[in-house]
Parts: C-alpha cells; sequence; structure tokens
C-alpha cells in the first residue's frame, strides 16, 4: 500500500524533478548559512538552534524525499497506537 522508494525513482518525472530539488537544496543551504552567519555576528542567538533544525529538515526533503518520507514513516510507526 503506498508508493515506495522504487515506484518513485523508477518513475520518468523523477528525472526531471530531481535536478531541481538538489539545486533548491543547494540555494536553502546557501541562504540558510548566510542567515545564520549573520545572526550570530549581530549577537542574536535565541533562534540559531530552530533555524539550523528547519533547515536540516528541508534540506533531507529536497535531496532525498523518498529518505525523508521514509523516516517520516518510522516516526509515524513509532507512535501510541489509540
Amino acid at each position: 500500500m503506498g508508493a515506495n522508494a522504487s515506484d518513485i525513482t523508477s518513475n520518468p518525472a523523477w528525472s526531471l524533478v530531481q535536478p531541481i530539488f538538489d539545486l533548491l537544496a543547494v540555494g536553502i543551504l546557501v541562504w540558510m548559512t548566510v542567515l545564520i552567519v549573520r545572526k550570530y555576528f549581530k549577537g542574536e542567538h535565541h533562534n540559531i538552534i530552530v533555524q539550523v533544525l528547519f533547515g536540516m529538515i528541508a534540506l533531507v526533503f529536497l535531496i532525498d524525499p523518498t529518505v525523508f518520507f521514509g523516516v517520516l514513516n518510522w516516526l509515524i510507526g513509532k507512535l501510541p497506537h489509540a
């Protein structure tokens, strides 16, 4: 039930979308690094960890969504069932 990693990567559209995701991931990494460095040198240290965390989640999603959704499914499977 549902799509697995081989179904997604074997789709011909994936070869068109993956380079776009890779470029977006590099752009987000550069943007996140610039923002964090600017905030660090300004002395605004209070939200740096949150920015790094959400930036890394975005990078994992953009670089390889199959891994992201695999981890997400694993985490959901670990939740206690009602």
